[in-house]
C-alpha cells in the first residue's frame, strides 16, 4: 500500500521535546500535551515528507499494569491512532517499548501496509526495525528534535546511518503541543519534600552495619553505568513508601533516581554522625 505510518517513541518526544523548549530537562509529570495538536502536526509532517497518504500514528509509552493515563486514554481514542503500552517498572523505566516498535515496524513492512514510514525517536535499539523494514522496501525517514544549546537531536549515531533519511524538528515544531504547567510545577517542589522525608524516614531503619555498605554499593553502581541501583530489599521498601506518599513520584526514572539519591545521602549524613561522636547504638532492627 502506499502509505506512511509513523511510530512515535512519547518518552524521546517528551525528554528531547521539554530540552528544545524549554532550555533543560523537565520532569515529565510538569508537561502537558495537547493531544489533537501533536497528531495534527505529525500527520501533516509525514504525508509532506513522503507525499504519501498516511497509514496511522502508532503511539509507544509506558504505563503501570491497567492504569493508563488520561494523557494516553485520549491518544488511544483519536483517529487513525494506535496506541502501545509498555509496562512502567517501579524503577520508573519504560519495559517493551523497544520490541513493540520493532514488531509493528517489520509487521507492516512484510505485509506490504506501508510504503514508507516516520520514526520519532533516538534509541539505538530500534536499528533492526529500521533494517528489517528497508529490506522489505520500505524508506525510513528518522525525525529528531533539536537542542538549539547543543544543535543535537540526542540520537544514536547507529540509527541516523541506518536511516534512509534523518529529519529535524525545532523549538518551533513543539511550541504548539507542549506545555508546561506552573500549578504542576508547584506540586513537583511539594513532592521533592515528600520523598526527602520518606528517603530520610527509611535510611533511619538501615541497621548500622548496612549502611556503610549501602552507600558503597550506590557508588560503585554508578561507577558501572548502573545508575542509582541499589540492594533490592531496600530499593523496594524505598519505593514502596515513596509511591504510597506520592504515586507520580515513580512516574519517571529520573524522579526515581531522585528518590534513591535522598535515600543514600540520608545514610551518608548518619555515617558521618556516627563516625564525629563515636555513637555505635542506633538501632539494628530490620524491616519486618
Amino acid at each position: 500500500m502506499d502509505r506512511v505510518a509513523v511510530f512515535v517513541d512519547a518518552g524521546y518526544l517528551f525528554a528531547q521535546g521539554a530540552i528544545a523548549k524549554f532550555g533543560g530537562v523537565v520532569p515529565r509529570a510538569e508537561l502537558q500535551l495537547n493531544v489533537p495538536a501533536v497528531i495534527g502536526a505529525l500527520t501533516r509532517y509525514a504525508e509532506e515528507t513522503a507525499g504519501l497518504p498516511l497509514l496511522r500514528v502508532y503511539w509507544y509509552d509506558g504505563a503501570r499494569p491497567g492504569q493508563p493515563s488520561p494523557e494516553q486514554t485520549s491518544l488511544a481514542i483519536q483517529d487513525n491512532v494506535k496506541l502501545r503500552l509498555g509496562v512502567l517498572g517501579f524503577d520508573g523505566k519504560q519495559k517493551g517499548v523497544d520490541s513493540f516498535v520493532v514488531t509493528d515496524m517489520i509487521t507492516l513492512a512484510r505485509n506490504g501496509a506501508m510504503a514508507a514510514c516516520l520514526l520519532l525517536s533516538g534509541d539505538d535499539d530500534l536499528r533492526v526495525g529500521v533494517q528489517q523494514a528497508q529490506e522489505f522496501g520500505v524508506r525510513v525517514a528518522l525525525l529528531g528534535i533539536v537542542d538549539p544549546k547543543s544543535a543535537s537531536s540526542a540520537q544514536s549515531d547507529l540509527l541516523r546511518r541506518e536511516a534512509d533519511a534523518t529529519k529535524e524538528w525545532t523549538a518551533q515544531h513543539i511550541v504548539p503541543f507542549l506545555e508546561r504547567s506552573e500549578s504542576l510545577a508547584r506540586s513537583t517542589d511539594d513532592a521533592s519534600k515528600t520523598i526527602l522525608s520518606v528517603a530520610e524516614r527509611v535510611a533511619q531503619e538501615v541497621p548500622q552495619s548496612e549502611a556503610a555498605g549501602i552507600v558503597q554499593q550506590y557508588v560503585e553502581s554508578q561507577a558501572a553505568d548502573r545508575a542509582g541501583y541499589l540492594d533490592r530489599t531496600w530499593n523496594g521498601e524505598l519505593l514502596r513508601r515513596a509511591g504510597r506518599a506520592l504515586q507520580r513520584a515513580l512516574d519517571a526514572p529520573a524522579e526515581t533516581d531522585a528518590i534513591r539519591a535522598a535515600f543514600v545521602d540520608a545514610l551518608r549524613e548518619r555515617l558521618s554522625a556516627v563516625a564525629a561522636d563515636g555513637d555505635d547504638s542506633h538501632s539494628t532492627e530490620r524491616l519486618p
